[in-house]
């Protein structure tokens, strides 16, 4: 206590800073016992904290070790804990539901490249320095007012420094030292953190991407594009939140709660017990609420998607719903998804608000059970004022820790769930293997057979039947037939996105499923009816053919297409932007650009699927023109439901069910009268008008 000879201006002054200083860091209560102090000091008596605990001077002055040593240099260790939680970030470490949050950090770690190893052990050990220099702080705080209410440390005393002014000054001067460098290393351990956590995300977000482009295109035709943009996109961004904040805070915690729990049990053990019953009550809330609001937040997350997928619908089908006049039907069904979510927003908030109020509730109580059960221990006399005074401030700081539950549960749930699907998505192995065989230039160029070839995408439902089939080196071949005929199949077993359920499929020779299927799919060439452009300039579009092409050769495949002219009348030329999916241009446009991209890669073999079955007469003339340029001296396979697209063909294969039911020239297809010449005869007229006469005669 601070004793009256030093005079009423000196000890008041002193009380004051206690005061002052106690009340910022403790609270109120710490200021209030202070203020106590300070009034209960008569003329030439003591304190009101000495008077309470008998004839002692000091509640210090009954030695107690503590590892040994004796208690009374150290003083007030309870301020140490109360600062240190006090400086804590919200939200401990996930570890709720511990065999998950394993699998999830073993799947990180398995990922892990040396790298980022380092990283994560360099954040790691800054973590862990900052929390344990955080002690020094708080210590030094409460070891401040400890001097000026009790008059100096003994500890500081023994060492020379007797002056009250001199052991302020000299703690005061730890305080800024410390603070410095357990923010500097906090700092630098916050950014290691983010570091690691943006790498791991950069890593599964490419390895996913590549991981989709190697999966069969049988398996990618499963899912949508928005599913795999989120499989991509998003889900690596759910772990990189869950990385850069909740190790950090499990760090931080586990320090605290440690070295917390050794102050507790060295001076005194018997408060563990109400503490872990303090500790369970925000546990047991957390239950209760966690599984309501993760089912809600799903439901608030099922909404928003039919909101955004309606609004994406609409937007990209604009020109249809102008068209068609069903704006207000379309504001009806946005409105009703939309009203959804409002309704789900409004529950889960609720419930959201629920949950604070009952946690700020479970922490006052928590807090006050065992405050109240140390208080009858200090007035049964088994706990000391120095035990009373540490059980007061830490306790309630060591539940609030568990307050944050929530935050860090769902930031841990949602990088789970995302591991899992990435998880799922990297355990996903193509069917079709790729071949180490690679196709030399000549077998490039060689001959393409289909060797009793059967398919189908389902076991009971065969699409292709008993193909037999050869296309020579440099010939024109093309397949005709309706819709549902397996026309595009057979290219889809020629680019080997599917393999052949029964017989072969050989180019120069060599099984494509002995070939490597770069090399394969660089010697096909393909411009088909649906062409895709990328969002960029013309230019940048036919380069794709090659991208290590030069200007001069783009400028010369454009020309060869026939493009050159209606590119140069365009805003910027070559380097018109094109817009998404190419937009800006029209159908003919599209379709040039498409064969000049073909052109510049110069393929062997070129595959025209429905090239020119959108465009007016004008623009497939032109088109057919860069067409018969562009086949020179390579194999070139055609598809159209247009006939007179495919009369120059070398050879015109018929398909009907799967099967080749009529094969040879145009002029030969006319002369047997067969399926072919029905269909050229419908698409000539010529049955159109017989039908007509025959009208006209009844």
């Amino acid at each position: 206590m601070i004793m009256p000879k030093r005079g009423k201006f000196r000890s008041g002054l002193l009380h004051l800073s206690g005061g002052v200083l106690a009340g910022t860091v403790m609270g109120p209560p710490a200021a209030l016992l202070v203020a106590a102090n300070f009034l209960s000091v008569p003329s030439t008596g003591k304190g009101v904290l000495a008077n309470l605990f008998g004839p002692n001077d000091n509640p210090f002055s009954k030695p107690k070790t503590l590892f040994g040593v004796d208690e009374s240099l150290f003083l007030m260790p309870q301020t140490v804990l109360e600062g240190e939680l006090a400086d804590d970030a919200p939200g401990p470490f996930k570890d709720v539901d511990l065999p998950p949050a394993t699998t999830l950090l073993r799947f990180l770690r398995a990922l892990e490249t040396p790298y980022q190893k380092r990283l994560r052990r360099k954040a790691s050990a800054y973590s862990a320095a900052s929390s344990t220099l955080n002690f020094i702080s708080p210590m030094s705080i409460g070891l401040i007012m400890v001097t000026v209410v009790f008059g100096g440390l003994p500890l500081l005393a023994h060492l020379g420094i007797r002056s009250v002014y001199a052991q302020i000054g000299l703690l005061s001067g730890i305080l800024l030292g410390s603070t410095a460098t357990e923010s500097t290393l906090r700092y630098r351990g916050l950014t290691a953190w983010q570091n690691y956590a943006t790498a791991i995300e950069h890593s599964l977000r490419v390895d996913a991407y590549n991981h989709v482009q190697h999966l069969d295109v049988a398996e990618l035709e499963k899912h949508s594009s928005g599913e795999l943009v989120n499989l991509i996109h998003y889900d690596p961004t759910k772990i990189r939140l869950f990385l850069e904040s909740v190790p950090h805070q499990a760090i931080d915690r586990l320090v605290t709660l440690s070295l917390g729990g050794l102050f507790l049990l060295a001076f005194e053990p018997v408060a563990l017990v109400p503490l872990l019953l303090a500790l369970l009550m925000p546990f047991i809330l957390f239950r209760h609420f966690s599984k309501k609001l993760t089912a809600q937040c799903q439901s608030e997350g099922e909404a928003e998607n039919d909101v955004s997928k309606q609004v994406l619908n609409s937007l990209a089908g604009m020109v249809t719903i102008k068209s068609l006049a069903t704006e207000s039907y379309e504001e009806s069904r946005l409105a009703a998804f939309s009203d959804t979510l409002r309704e789900r927003k409004i529950r889960s908030f609720s419930s959201y608000a629920l949950n604070i109020e009952a946690n700020q509730f479970v922490f006052y109580v928590g807090s006050l059970l065992p405050v109240i059960a140390s208080g009858v221990m200090v007035l049964m006399g088994t706990v000391s004022l120095t035990a009373f005074m540490l059980l007061s401030f830490i306790l309630p700081k060591l539940i609030q820790v568990t307050m944050a539950l929530g935050r860090d549960y769902n930031l841990y749930r949602d990088a789970e769930a995302a591991a899992r699907q990435i998880h799922g998505l990297l355990s996903q192995q193509p069917v079709i293997l790729d071949g180490e065989y690679e196709l030399s230039p000549s077998e490039q160029r060689g001959r393409i057979e289909f060797e009793n070839v059967s398919f189908g995408y389902a076991d009971d439902a065969p699409v292709l039947r008993n193909i037999n089939l050869q296309i020579g080196a440099g010939k024109t071949i093309a397949f005709v037939g309706s819709t549902g005929s397996g026309k595009t199949t057979l290219i889809k077993l020629l680019l080997r996105f599917y393999d052949a359920q029964a017989g072969s499929v050989r180019l120069g020779g060599v099984d494509l499923r002995e070939a490597n299927t770069r090399s394969l799919r660089n010697a096909i060439g393909i411009v088909s009816q649906d062409v895709y452009l990328f969002p960029g300039t013309v230019y940048d579009n036919i380069r794709y053919g090659n991208p290590g092409s030069t200007e001069e050769d783009v400028l010369r495949a454009a020309r060869a297409a026939e493009a050159t002219e209606f590119i140069e009348r365009l805003p910027d030329g070559f380097g018109t932007l094109v817009g998404e999916r190419g937009q800006k241009l029209s159908g003919g446009q599209r379709q040039r650009i498409a064969i000049a991209r073909a052109i510049l890669k110069d393929p062997p073999i070129l595959v025209l699927d429905e090239a020119t079955s959108a465009v007016d007469n004008e623009t497939e003339a032109a088109i057919q023109r860069s067409i018969v340029r562009l086949a020179r001296n390579r194999i070139t396979i055609m598809i159209a439901h247009r006939l007179s697209t495919v009369r120059h063909a070398d050879c015109i294969h018929v398909m009907k069910h799967g099967e080749i039911i009529e094969s040879g020239t145009h002029e030969e297809l006319v002369q047997l009268d067969g399926y072919y010449n029905t269909l050229w005869r419908l698409q000539t007229g010529e049955m159109l008008d017989f039908d007509n006469q025959a009208v006209s005669l009844d």
